[in-house]
C-alpha cells in the first residue's frame, strides 16, 4: 500500500504543472475577451459621437481636399509631366495637417485644434469615469473639461508637432529626390517606400506613448513621467498595443488612398473629389477620435491590472 502511494505523487505533480502550463495568461486572455473596444463604443455611441463630431467638422472644413495619397496618385496620373513649381504648395501642404488654404482658413483650423483638445479631455473624462468607476459622466460638460483638458495641451502639442516634423522630412526627402533625378517616377517609388517607412516609425512611437493621458488622469503624473510611464507599461504587450492603435488607422488612411485612387481614375472633377474627399475623411477622424480614448484606456486598465468597473461579469 506504501508503495502504491508513493507512486501516485509524483502522476499528482506532473498533472498539476501540465495544469499551470496550460493555463491561459489573463492578460492576453483579457486582450481577446468579448468586451472589445468597438463593443464599447457600440454601448456608448451617443455619448462618444457627440464629442467627436464638433472638431471633426471644423478640422474637416479648414482644408482642402490634399493629403498624402492624393500627392502620390496625382504623381501616377501626370507622370512623366509632373513638376514641382513651388515646394510649399505642391509638396508640403499635402503631408502638412495645418490649413494654410487662406488667412480664414488658418483661423477656423486652430478653432478645431482648440475644440479638439476640449472635446478629446471630455473623451478621456467620460471613458476613465466608466471603465474605471463604472458611472456615466452623462452630459456634465464642465466637470469633464475641468478634468482633463489641461492634461491635453501639452499631449496634442507633442504629437502635432511630431506629425509636422516628419511630414516636413517626407515632403523635403520627396522635393529632394525630384530635383536630384528630375523624375516624377524616380519621386514615387523611392518617396513612397521612404514615406511609408518614416510614418510607420512614428506611428510606432506614438503607439508607446498613447498611455500618457490616462497615466495621467489616473496616477497624477506630469506629461514627461506619464509619457515615461506609458512606455514601460507598452513595452510588456508592445505588439498587441501597436496593433491596436496602429492597425484602424492604417485601415482608415487605405480606405482615403481607394476613394481618392477611384475618383482620379474616374477623371471625377475638382467639385466632387473634394467633397467626397472631405466625407470620407470627416467619418474617419468622427471614428478615431472615438476610438483612441477607447483603446487608450482599455490598454492601460488591461496593462496596470486594474478592474473594469463597466463589465458586469468582472470578477
Amino acid at each position: 500500500m506504501k508503495n502504491s502511494k508513493k507512486q501516485k505523487l509524483p502522476l499528482k505533480s506532473t498533472a498539476f504543472i501540465f495544469k499551470l502550463i496550460r493555463r491561459k495568461d489573463p492578460l492576453k486572455q483579457s486582450m481577446r475577451n468579448s468586451q472589445s473596444v468597438f463593443a464599447y463604443m457600440l454601448k456608448n455611441i451617443g455619448t462618444l459621437i457627440l464629442m467627436a463630431l464638433p472638431p471633426s467638422i471644423i478640422l474637416v472644413l479648414s482644408k482642402d481636399a490634399r493629403n498624402i495619397p492624393a500627392f502620390f496618385i496625382g504623381i501616377i496620373k501626370k507622370g512623366a509631366g509632373y513638376e514641382i513649381k513651388d515646394y510649399f504648395s505642391d509638396v508640403y501642404s499635402y503631408f502638412s495637417a495645418i490649413s494654410f488654404n487662406s488667412f480664414w482658413g488658418f483661423l477656423l483650423w486652430c478653432l478645431g485644434i482648440l475644440l479638439l483638445i476640449v472635446c478629446m479631455g471630455m473623451l478621456f473624462s467620460s471613458v476613465e469615469k466608466k471603465m474605471r468607476l463604472g458611472v456615466s459622466a452623462g452630459v456634465k460638460w464642465l466637470d469633464m473639461i475641468n478634468d482633463s483638458v489641461m492634461l491635453l495641451l501639452p499631449y496634442v502639442g507633442v504629437v502635432l508637432l511630431g506629425y509636422e516634423v516628419v511630414g516636413l522630412l517626407c515632403s523635403g526627402f520627396a522635393a529632394l529626390i525630384f530635383a536630384v533625378f528630375r523624375s516624377g517616377i524616380a519621386m514615387l517609388t523611392v518617396g513612397l517606400v521612404f514615406t511609408v517607412a518614416i510614418y510607420g516609425f512614428y506611428a510606432v512611437l506614438f503607439s508607446y506613448v498613447s498611455l500618457t493621458v490616462p497615466c495621467m488622469m489616473s496616477d497624477g503624473y506630469s506629461f514627461r513621467y506619464a509619457a515615461a510611464y506609458s512606455v514601460s507599461l507598452v513595452q510588456k504587450e508592445n505588439k498587441r498595443v501597436i496593433i491596436s492603435v496602429v492597425m484602424p488607422y492604417a485601415v482608415c488612411v487605405m480606405i482615403l488612398a481607394a476613394v481618392t485612387g477611384i475618383l482620379a481614375g474616374t477623371n471625377s472633377s475638382e467639385e466632387l473629389t473634394e467633397a467626397v474627399t472631405k466625407i470620407v475623411t470627416f467619418v474617419e477622424m468622427v471614428f478615431y477620435l472615438m476610438y483612441f480614448p477607447v483603446v487608450s484606456m482599455r490598454n492601460y486598465m488591461l496593462l496596470t491590472g486594474g478592474k473594469r468597473r463597466d463589465l458586469w461579469n468582472w470578477r
